[in-house]
């Protein structure tokens, strides 16, 4: 089980180290061909991760077994220029054990964090996008761990397991719909493939991540 602390730790390690890159109005791209740019947090073991061909194009395949470990990286961005994220991601299958709503049962297939700087590092926010086993498309709660990085649904159940799917959110509406603001520029964006709290296996692929305008 991963103690509430190691969320803070989660977010305060990515606050503590931001300002990789600084968009001007131009379509930021993170893609996995070279894993060096991203750096590994571990919460329990590791989740395997590695480069992968699809159609051609390298995209990041994650393995688990009872582990959970994450993958960030820094990245300043103006959101009021790129409001918009866009990822594809593709499951083998969903977690059955998930709970999204009980610490013990935190674990997902598939995660997109974006990670918000606050005045101390305490006051840190993140916005999770998950591919949920039980959560219902477009349900919105707020981690177990902390009430600061918000969960949101973006694929629910096994449907389209084993499918490349494409999403498209405006995460700045996010932001503004659960924390009540406007969101400050990112400072991190991470992705994380994850089954220590249930003892679950999971498998994932995710392509690039883009940040683009309206």
């Amino acid at each position: 089980m991963k103690p509430a602390l190691i969320i803070a730790l989660w977010l305060s390690i990515l606050l503590c180290a931001y300002g990789s890159a600084l968009a001007e109005g131009k379509d930021v791209v993170l893609s996995f061909g070279n894993l060096a740019e991203w750096t590994e947090k571990s919460f329990k073991g590791h989740t395997t991760y590695s480069v992968v061909k699809s159609n051609g194009k390298d995209v990041l395949h994650a393995q688990t077994n009872g582990n959970a470990s994450g993958l960030y990286r820094k990245i300043a961005l103006p959101t009021r220029e790129l409001p918009v994220i866009r990822w594809s991601w593709k499951v083998a299958q969903t977690l059955a054990a998930e709970d999204a709503y009980r610490k013990s049962g935190d674990d997902f297939a598939a995660r997109v964090y974006i990670v918000f700087p606050g005045r101390f590092f305490w006051q840190t926010r993140a916005l999770v996008y998950v591919y949920s086993d039980k959560l219902p498309v477009g349900a919105v709660i707020p981690n177990p761990f902390t009430k600061r990085a918000a969960v949101i649904a973006v694929e629910s159940g096994n449907q389209h397991a084993g499918i490349w799917r494409h999403e498209t959110r405006r995460y700045v509406d996010d932001y503004r719909n659960y924390f009540h603001g406007d969101p400050p520029y990112t400072v991190a964006v991470a992705i994380m493939t994850d089954g220590d709290n249930t003892g679950s296996a999971a498998e994932a692929w995710y392509g690039d991540i883009v940040f683009s305008a309206e």
